[in-house]
């Protein structure tokens, strides 16, 4: 479609005033895009690279999952790779979910059609996933989307996204006089289109995410890309507003329920820490289980505990896993643990 009076431009996107019926007619829009798109979605989209595919690795998604946007079932393969139960996938574009349907051939998988603004969850979900969908929710509906999130998952369940972050944004035809960030897309047969795409800094969307009551961790990844992990911070048992840049899931809880979020953060849970936690990272676990003793008796921000087989380890209230072991065995150990 036609931009009309609209102006693209190659600059930063201005504030936006909300206005819910406008963009209800650019979801509408957006999804016949998608629609149109579907048939050479696949050589356009942005497919499984190692630095995207390992954070969902560590992710591990399991149990019950629902797939967002799932689209022509790229970012679907990837996720059945992990001990999923039975997987919802969800989408706006019937075109999408047929080509998805021809694509993934597996018992665990339920198809679904909904206009995702619309989607009310029946069920409860272990995580939900979804891949390059975040940056087509516009402003206004960010608050509602991740309301619907937090009703779609269970207790101490997780979020997983990736998406394009803000270097994305040169690659874009940006246009300015609309109620939310917009690009135009021209497809293969010449017709133009308008499609919400909002380009998210890592850290100025965990704090939006933390004003939402989301405990999260979001990182740059490659040379336009980001991935975020998120919980409910109700759940977590952390302060909504306890995230900090580094942290995986930061709150104020407990050293050892600590060490156990970010087990679960990585989609690790405890029957599985023998075998898939190092040495080195059990070792500093079990100096945080030392020190939730210790917590319990100091409000001091930072406390010092020693790591099994010696090495002391450094630990902050609002951040358990933004510390490091003496030595670089240990500060590899940390880097590791918060991937």
């Amino acid at each position: 479609m036609p931009t009309g009076g609209w102006h693209v431009v190659a600059a930063r996107y201005p504030q936006f005033v909300p206005d819910r019926d406008r963009d209800d007619q650019l979801i509408a829009q957006q999804i016949d895009y998608y629609r149109a798109r579907a048939r050479e979605f696949d050589p356009s989209h942005h497919h499984p690279t190692p630095d995207l595919v390992e954070p969902l690795s560590a992710f591990r998604p399991r149990g019950r999952v629902v797939e967002i946007a799932c689209g022509t079932g790229i970012w679907t393969a990837e996720i059945l790779r992990h001990p999923v139960q039975d997987l919802l996938c969800i989408d706006a574009a019937p075109e999408m979910l047929e080509i998805h349907a021809a694509r993934i051939d597996d018992a665990r998988v339920r198809r679904e059609r909904h206009d995702l603004f619309r989607w009310e969850p029946r069920e409860a979900f272990d995580a939900a996933v979804f891949a390059f969908w975040l940056s087509h929710v516009p402003p206004s509906r960010s608050a509602e989307f991740w309301g619907v999130l937090r009703r779609a998952i269970a207790p101490r369940g997780r979020v997983f996204f990736i998406d394009d972050d803000h270097r994305a944004e040169p690659t874009e035809q940006l246009i300015t006089g609309s109620s939310a960030p917009i690009v135009r897309r021209t497809l293969a047969d010449g017709s133009e289109h308008v499609v919400i795409k909002s380009f998210h800094e890592p850290r100025r969307l965990a704090s939006q995410l933390s004003a939402l009551g989301w405990t999260s961790e979001v990182r740059s990844v490659g040379s336009r890309f980001l991935w975020g992990i998120a919980r409910p911070s109700a759940i977590s048992g952390a302060r909504s507003d306890a995230h900090e840049p580094g942290g995986v899931l930061n709150g104020s809880t407990s050293g050892d329920e600590r060490g156990e979020d970010v087990l679960l953060a990585l989609g690790r849970g405890p029957r599985e820490r023998a075998a898939e936690v190092p040495d080195s990272h059990a070792n500093c676990l079990a100096a945080a289980r030392r020190r939730a003793a210790h917590s319990r008796r100091t409000s001091a921000h930072r406390d010092t505990g020693t790591a099994e087989g010696g090495g002391s380890c450094t630990f902050r209230r609002a951040s358990w896993a933004d510390w490091a072991g003496s030595g670089e065995e240990g500060r590899r150990a940390c880097r590791d643990l918060v991937v």
